[in-house]
């Protein structure tokens, strides 16, 4: 640390010196923000592929979840249809 009544002076070359030390500073750290901006793009392709096949994979359990329901039904009505005749040929 400088003492606060001594006057330094600062030459061309110190500032040439200074900004071209932060000039690499800032490249290396751009360069940096660019690899990480890379690598969490990559993550967000590989998440969004993963949901998307999950996505896919509910909607298929979904269409035969429905599917067996509506099945499911059909043979109820089926079977009451069934015991109604049945009835008839007992009452007879």
């Amino acid at each position: 640390m400088l003492p606060k009544n001594k006057i330094t002076k600062i030459t061309q070359e110190d500032l040439d010196s200074f900004i071209k030390i932060s000039t690499l500073r800032l490249e290396k750290k751009i360069k940096e923000l660019e690899r990480a901006k890379e690598g969490l793009e990559e993550k967000v392709k590989e998440r969004t592929k993963d949901l998307q096949e999950r996505v896919e994979e509910l909607e298929r359990f979904n269409k035969i979840a429905i599917a067996r329901e509506l099945k499911m039904a059909e043979l109820k009505e089926e079977i009451n249809n069934l015991k109604k005749e049945l009835k008839k040929y007992k009452n007879k």
